[in-house]
């Protein structure tokens, strides 16, 4: 904590270098959100109950508990906390309050499909992950359940990444990995978009940027054959020089290298199958030993053979991993196939 920083301010940017919502550490620290805000404001001061809770919910280590424990209640502090450490945002994260984005509950008439799925992630959480499939009609809120129990999930449990991706139903077969691709895509940061769109909550959105060097990590590790296959070699580098830092600069230097390289070699399609499944594999296994991985495909009934195959293959490696594939699809038009024929 700098002398320029304020108490709310510090415990804010504390809040969300660790990836936490208003109301996940509201309830970790057994107060409101509206209650969380006003300290973050300096509308108001935490009580003693509370300023300890809150030293342990953000990890304040050791040294530091009994500076942040005075600056708590206002007490002047000779030697000052230094601030919590931020990774640089894009133009589009900076500055931006949680308010701006919604994170109240949905109201989804469907706590016990909810329930059920909050027992799969516990068990994904545990390392038992595994593919989870919500099917029904077109119009009958699978899509809305899915929503809702992925802000649920992101909510309570801090660490978890989510990310997800569509089937198209006009491509179709002609757009291979698509939703796959999309969930590789957020992973290595590329957010923008449905940030703009307002799909994404701010401090989601953080965490997904925060992740960046690490999955930059794991492509280059153990998936260099996604580069230019699943993901576009130039974009990558862009976002993982953007959200560089001064402890991954080799790889960067790694990465350009690799882009490079793989700007020469044969086209997509010559590739072999199995290696692309076995890449993407591998690098999700890699992220999921950081942080959980909830993954959510939509509209499996329009999904294109690659992508039913890649879902199969990493349908055979998910036991041991912190990972929970979600999938969902009409079964209707699974039944009657794509032509409309049984």
């Amino acid at each position: 904590m700098t002398h320029d920083l304020s108490f709310g301010a510090w415990v804010q940017q504390r809040r969300l270098a660790l990836g936490l919502t208003r109301p996940a550490l509201a309830q970790r620290v057994y107060c409101s959100p509206s209650t969380i805000k006003k300290i973050e404001r300096d509308e108001r001061r935490p009580s003693p109950e509370v300023a300890e809770l809150l030293a342990g919910a953000l990890a304040i280590p050791d040294p530091d508990r009994l500076p942040f424990l005075r600056m708590a209640r206002g007490e002047f502090v000779a030697t000052p906390l230094a601030a919590p450490h931020l990774r640089s945002l894009p133009a589009f994260l900076l500055a931006v309050d949680d308010d701006a984005r919604d994170d109240d509950a949905r109201p989804v008439a469907r706590e016990g499909e909810l329930a059920w799925l909050a027992a799969r992630l516990d068990g994904a959480l545990a390392g038992q992950g595994g593919i989870v499939l919500i099917s029904g009609e077109a119009g009958d809120g699978k899509s809305m359940l899915a929503q809702e129990f992925v802000r649920r999930s992101q909510a309570a449990h801090a660490g978890l990444v989510a990310a997800g991706g569509n089937c198209n139903a006009y491509t179709g077969m002609g757009d291979p990995y698509l939703p796959f691709r999309e969930i590789l895509e957020l992973l290595t940061g590329d957010i923008e978009g449905r940030w703009v769109a307002g799909a994404m909550h701010s401090t989601y959105a953080r965490r997904l940027w925060h992740g960046v060097p690490h999955a930059v990590q794991a492509i280059l590790d153990d998936g260099p054959d996604l580069v230019e296959t699943f993901l576009a070699g130039s974009a990558l580098l862009a976002r993982a020089e953007a959200a560089a830092t001064d402890q991954n600069q080799a790889a960067i230097a790694r990465l350009r290298a690799l882009v490079a390289q793989r700007a020469q070699r044969p086209a997509p399609s010559a590739l072999n199958q199995g290696t692309l499944f076995a890449h993407y594999t591998r690098v999700l296994q890699s992220l999921a030993r950081r942080q959980p991985l909830l993954l959510v495909v939509d509209d499996l009934q329009w999904a294109d053979a690659g992508s039913i195959g890649l879902l199969f293959h990493l349908s055979r490696h998910l036991q041991g991993q912190r990972i929970l594939i979600v999938g969902i699809y009409r079964a209707a038009e699974v039944a009657l196939g794509r032509a409309g024929e049984r």
